[in-house]
């Protein structure tokens, strides 16, 4: 088997808003905060054991076949992307201009001989993934039948008084683990995807 494995990012990995007024004051447990060539500002928090699920990730499946597939554009992912340091190579981060058709992605090269398999971790469920999962089909290779998906919870940022507030727990991070790995996870949430819903 061939495993590669794509992250959204918004309520994923991270959360970011647009406001108009960004006093640092106001928002606590320092976000980032820019207004990216805008008239509004972007405040932005990394999710709370993402670093970690990256890392996690990255101990199962090669670096190479770790992704990104998000609606967002290419200047606001590469940039927060950057920001929070996440390390996605931007060879292998895909954006909007991709799954609209508008910047062509190459077919990835797979293993010879091994199936490859696409897993997407989303906070979408898999009804409303439909345009990124025609997208690793038909742009990226993957077969119709290896197209699995796991909804992470939303993440929308702290709470005023706890940073900790809708991380991703040390117990979702091996659920996702194991389901990568092909093990039952403790709630089984990883659908194949059909176009058929």
């Amino acid at each position: 088997m061939d495993k590669h494995v794509f992250f959204d990012l918004d309520e994923t990995l991270f959360s970011t808003g647009r406001v108009v007024h960004a006093d640092a004051e106001i928002f606590p447990h320092n976000p980032i905060i820019d207004k990216l060539g805008t008239d509004m500002f972007f405040v932005s928090y990394l999710r709370p054991g993402a670093k970690k699920l990256i890392d996690a990730v990255c101990a199962v499946v090669p670096k190479e076949n770790i992704h990104v597939v998000t609606a967002a554009s290419p200047d606001y992912a590469e940039y927060f992307i950057n920001a929070h340091k996440l390390g996605f190579h931007p060879s292998r981060v895909y954006h909007d201009r991709h799954l609209k058709g508008k910047t062509k992605a190459e077919k990835l090269q797979f293993v010879a001989d091994a199936v490859p398999r696409a897993y997407l971790l989303d906070n979408l469920p898999r009804h409303e993934l439909g345009n990124k999962l025609s997208f690793l089909h038909r742009c990226l290779g993957f077969p119709i039948d290896q197209l699995y998906t796991y909804k992470i919870h939303d993440y929308y940022g702290p709470a005023r008084d706890n940073a900790e507030n809708g991380g991703i727990s040390d117990a979702e991070i091996e659920d996702i683990v194991a389901f990568i790995k092909g093990m039952t996870p403790s709630e089984p949430r990883g659908i194949p995807y059909s176009p058929w819903g």
